[in-house]
């Protein structure tokens, strides 16, 4: 009787606890993007979010006006579904600036040129059996540290001088 009860309370803990990872944790703002190491973003300081249900593959993109010179952050997190999430900063023509891939990705770049970016969030790959996760994401003005900065590559007008 005693094994029965048991075995029984064990099953029950572990389906509850089962279905909040499934449920609970991917909803949005559950899974907040850090932009300090113990600082949530509460998404008013970000200048684009693109948070929400992603499916495998799907990626979201943003038009945001960024300002020579300028340093900023970009980063994503998603729920228990999502096993890794591209953030990635664009030039207008497609032409990649920054870009990196990961669980919990982040970049901090300076922009080149003033003009209009592109900033851009993908599920790349979901945990088994998924059909969909949640990602939160931001992108904010922010001095991360130049010199632990991603490299930029050089715009266009810049490689065409040499």
């Amino acid at each position: 009787m005693k094994k029965t009860v048991f075995i029984g309370i064990f099953l029950l803990v572990s389906i509850a606890f089962a279905f909040s990872h499934v449920m609970a944790d991917c909803y949005t703002g559950l899974s907040p993007v850090y932009t300090e190491k113990t600082a949530k973003s509460t998404g008013k300081n970000c200048i684009a979010k693109l948070d929400g249900d992603y499916d495998a593959g799907e990626a979201r993109t943003a038009k945001v006006a960024l300002n020579k010179g300028e340093t900023y952050w970009a980063g994503a997190n998603g729920c228990v579904r999502v096993k890794t999430i591209s953030v990635a900063v664009l030039y207008s023509d497609g032409k990649v600036l920054a870009v990196k891939k990961g669980s919990s990705p982040r970049i901090c770049f300076t922009a080149p040129a003033a003009g209009i970016y592109n900033f851009e969030v993908k599920a790349v790959a979901l945990n088994g059996g998924y059909s969909w996760g949640t990602i939160d994401s931001c992108l904010v003005t922010k001095k991360c540290g130049v010199k632990k900065a991603q490299k930029v590559k050089k715009t266009p007008e810049k490689a065409e001088k040499k």
